[in-house]
């Protein structure tokens, strides 16, 4: 049902169809990362909000939220270690599970909120 000019529009529309992407515009991108930034765990009325502002449905914000956080533990775990032989050079796995900081000792209970600590804070380039 929809038009499509060219042979090339038609096979990236069943592209995106077949693959069930969505794509976000910059400003989508923008917001999601604005939000992320403050907090990488939005609740129910976040994503509602996020939803509306966005005219996204709350299943595809919630996916973004998991791939970024994905990301950004990829990431911070491939950043060169200060030559040291723990291999995770800049925290401790604390024995309950938590996330210690090596440069100040403070402790964080999710992995993101250490990045985000050590980002700001302790390992600010």
């Amino acid at each position: 049902s929809h038009m499509f000019h060219t042979a090339d529009e038609q096979s990236r529309y069943d592209l995106s169809k077949r693959a069930g992407r969505t794509r976000f515009t910059d400003w989508q991108i923008q917001k999601l990362q604005e939000f992320f930034e403050i907090n990488a765990y939005p609740k129910d009325d976040d994503l509602d909000t996020l939803s509306k502002d966005l005219s996204l449905n709350p299943r595809v914000i919630v996916v973004w939220f998991q791939n970024q956080r994905q990301k950004a533990r990829k990431s911070f775990e491939n950043l060169p270690m200060e030559n040291d032989d723990d291999s995770s050079g800049r925290y401790f796995k604390t024995p309950n599970l938590n996330y210690q900081c090596k440069e100040c000792s403070h402790v964080f209970q999710r992995f993101i909120d250490l990045i985000k600590h050590q980002k700001e804070v302790c390992f600010k380039d």
